[in-house]
């Protein structure tokens, strides 16, 4: 099929909408068949595009998750900046879990491309390691703040337990999207960031 006979069966590629459409259907496909196992034409077809309607727009297959990633992230990243004293600097990470499980599918698709980007050659890997850089960094940072002021006990590693609140939110959620209970996610991560207040307190 040609490009003028595919324009005439969707709509044109220059709408201000087609990149929002390929966005949509790369999500789609992302979420069930992960980065590699979603071709470039599963997303044209989706988008009701050519493949050169979808490079037109971003370039190349992997240029499609990384604009997904950023613009999610960027949300993600703005909570917890916001929120840099304490406890709210781990009480925001609560906020980040209840607009992942409102987004269920673009949180499905997170996790799929983080869970591909743990393979040594794949080119997500490095996106997810700056962003667990920076988001580990954003919250030591607030509980260092806090730390300095004596309002946490003394000797607390403030990167060990940003660490540990991340890894126990993406366990979390893990488990959420495995097992499709939102409820018992929520609840369980506010308990533990409560447990995690009261275990740093001064």
């Amino acid at each position: 099929m040609t490009e003028d006979s595919r324009r005439r069966v969707g709509r044109p590629a220059d709408e201000p909408d087609a990149r929002d459409r390929i966005m949509a259907a790369a999500i789609a496909e992302f979420s069930r068949n992960g980065f590699n196992g979603t071709s470039l034409e599963r997303i044209a077809q989706g988008a009701g595009l050519s493949k050169a309607g979808v490079l037109h727009h971003f370039g190349s297959k992997a240029a499609i998750p990384f604009a997904f990633l950023g613009d999610r992230d960027d949300v993600g990243l703005r909570l917890t900046e916001h929120e840099s004293d304490f406890p709210d600097v781990l009480t925001s990470l609560v906020t980040v879990a209840r607009r992942d499980v409102a987004a269920s599918t673009e949180t499905r698709v997170y996790a799929v491309l983080s869970g591909e980007a743990v393979g040594i050659d794949s080119p997500l890997r490095p996106w997810f390691q700056q962003r667990y850089a920076a988001l580990q960094r954003q919250v030591a940072g607030g509980l260092r703040r806090a730390l300095d002021r004596g309002r946490l006990r003394e000797g607390v590693d403030v990167d060990a337990a940003a660490a540990e609140a991340l890894a126990v939110m993406d366990g979390l959620q893990l488990q959420y999207l495995l097992d499709d209970d939102a409820d018992t996610y929520l609840a369980r991560f506010a308990a533990y960031i409560d447990r995690l207040v009261v275990s740093l307190s001064a």
